[in-house]
Parts: C-alpha cells; structure tokens; sequence
C-alpha cells in the first residue's frame, strides 16, 4: 500500500510542472482525472473496499436512528428521544405548510427535511425528500415552482386545508 501511495505521489510530482508556464495543463489534468478514476475502479474491484462502504451506510443509518424516535413497544428501552423534538405526530404536509408559512418564501425539499422533521413529521430515513416531495404533490395546498433553475415548494395563494 505504502509502494502504491509513494508511486502515485512521485507521478503526480513529475506530471505537475516545475515552471511557471501553463501551455500543458490541460494534459497533464487530463492525465491525473485518467490516474484517479483508474485507482478509484481498481478500489471498487476490492471486496474490501465495498464492505467499507457497506458499513459507512450501516453507520449512517444507525446514527440516525439514534436521533430518530422510536415507536412504542420498538426497542423502546433503549429509544434515544432528543428532548427538542415535539411529542405530537403531524403530517409532512402539515408541517411543511408550517415551515413555509414561517420561512415566508419557497424552499427546496432537501432544505424542507429536517425543518418538517422538527415539526414532529416522520419522514423517511432513506430517501427523505422522495417521500417529502411525494407527500406534498398529493396535497392541494402546494404547488411546485422554479426559482432560479431550482425546483421549490411554496404554498399556492389560497390555501384550504384538505377534507380529513
């Protein structure tokens, strides 16, 4: 691994250039993108390798759950409950017309998560602003804009709560 690391540094220094010029950068870039995704598929090819990738998603996961409450009767004893979050359910839609409303103007989904999260809204751990953004085309008080090439949420001009 060390002989690995040590070539690879000693072809980069000799690809980098010693002079102030700049005519070959462009190659000698092009080379090192080559290097790098070459080392990166050899890496993949390494059961290894995508076990540790296995186990940062595990990680990831489980720390969530930590900061996630848990159902009663479901681990309960050993249920991690931040105390910032609210004890009441509300839908996502609910709180993210909440959110909105407070926020005042539209909102990408990936920056509406947490906020509906902390509203006391369960939404999914693994694809959040999937479920998010599937939750709130379903409800009339949304509609979904473009501001800046960007796809937002904002509430629509009258806003009637939908029919329970």
């Amino acid at each position: 691994m060390e002989n690995l690391s040590h070539s690879a540094s000693l072809h980069a220094a000799a690809v980098v250039p010693s002079h102030a010029g700049t005519e070959h950068l462009g190659n000698e870039l092009e080379t090192l993108i080559r290097l790098k995704e070459a080392a990166e598929n050899r890496l993949r090819q390494n059961p290894d390798f995508v076990r540790i990738g296995v186990y940062e998603q595990a990680i990831r996961a489980l720390r969530r759950l930590q900061e996630t409450p848990i159902e009663e009767g479901l681990f309960a004893e050993e249920a991690h409950v931040p105390a910032a979050l609210p004890a009441r359910t509300i839908s996502q839609a609910d709180a993210a017309a909440e959110v909105l409303r407070e926020h005042g103007k539209p909102m990408r989904t990936i920056d509406l998560v947490e906020p509906v999260r902390a509203k006391g809204a369960r939404v999914s751990l693994n694809h959040p602003e999937s479920s998010l953004s599937s939750s709130l085309s379903k409800d009339s008080r949304f509609e979904v804009a473009k501001v800046r090439g960007r796809r937002v949420w904002r509430l629509q001009a009258a806003t009637p709560r939908p029919a329970a």
